[in-house]
């Protein structure tokens, strides 16, 4: 099925299995159909093993090996600047990471979306932070025409600085102790010690930073964390299940419009949705007529 011009191509994954004995430390799993898969592709392990470096990206109680790995053919395999294993919290496994220069058309990215975190108003210290810049903002009514032209093009930038300051406070904090625990995480790889305390260490480590991650989503998800799952206990199927339930229990299966039409598929809830908040966030433009508007929906008066 592949053309038979010259193709760039790359293969990556965890193939649960090793191709020398040098890329294990235990027994070695291999696989003939891998080997053939690779051989008849012409593709090369864009790894340069050594002695001394090994890579190994899993670890276990017996052992380690080097089950996770990129291989490319030549065309790719020449424009190669580097590889090498990262650290990866949400598995066993470290990632491995190639960095290829390709001349290819560069997409740039905008700007991301901002959103008001609203699990700030919950602390006491930011909601005296915000009274206060409250009572300073209300000093600048009287610079504008009205008090929508005061909401709009005022305050509304100043709540947004103050909410993204407090978030880079905030983040600042989770940062230094997310890169204690990644630092700490590559010198228990280098430590020369038995792959058993070296397994077990490794799993705590990447424990403490699934709380922290979690902690930090918690605003996003619902449930992160497991009461009654012990630190380091990997999921058993009594936790799949109870992850199964709740996730049923949480799928809106039927919705209604305003026109009272009630919709079952997928499709048709999340255009429900999209009209729905498309019609709230929708501008209002700031003219006589939707100044009244404004001030006739349900909406607390601003004063």
């Amino acid at each position: 099925m592949l053309p038979q011009i010259p193709t760039s191509l790359i293969v990556a994954g965890d193939f649960n299995c090793v191709q020398t004995d040098s890329d294990c430390t235990g027994h070695r799993y291999s696989s003939r159909a891998l080997e053939r898969l690779l051989h008849g592709l012409q593709f090369t392990d864009v790894w340069d093993a050594s002695l001394n470096n090994h890579a190994y990206n899993h670890y276990t109680p017996i052992g380690a090996a080097r089950l996770d790995r990129i291989c490319a053919t030549d065309s790719i395999r020449k424009h190669k600047q580097g590889v090498e294993t990262l650290v990866a919290a949400f598995t066993d496994h470290l990632a491995v990471l190639l960095r290829v220069q390709l001349s290819i058309p560069f997409t740039s990215r905008g700007i991301g979306r901002w959103y008001l975190n609203t699990s700030y108003l919950d602390d006491s210290k930011f909601q005296d932070k915000l009274e206060a810049s409250w009572k300073e903002w209300r000093k600048h009514v009287p610079c504008f025409p009205s008090r929508v032209h005061w909401w709009e093009l005022y305050v509304k930038r100043k709540v947004k600085i103050l909410f993204t300051n407090e978030s880079t406070e905030r983040n600042a904090d989770r940062n230094r102790l997310e890169n204690v625990y990644y630092s700490a995480i590559y010198d228990a790889i280098q430590e020369p010690i038995q792959h058993t305390q070296k397994m077990t260490t490794l799993k705590m480590l990447k424990a403490k930073l699934i709380r922290l991650n979690s902690t930090h989503r918690q605003k996003l998800t619902l449930d992160t964390g497991e009461q009654d799952k012990m630190i380091d206990e990997n999921p058993s199927l009594h936790h799949l299940i109870k992850a199964r339930k709740r996730q049923a229990s949480r799928t809106i299966k039927k919705i209604s419009d305003d026109q009272g039409i009630t919709s079952t598929e997928s499709f048709d809830i999340m255009k429900v949705f999209t009209i729905h908040f498309r019609k709230k966030f929708s501008p209002i433009l700031m003219d006589g007529q939707s100044s009244s508007l404004l001030m006739n929906c349900e909406l607390r008066k601003i004063t």
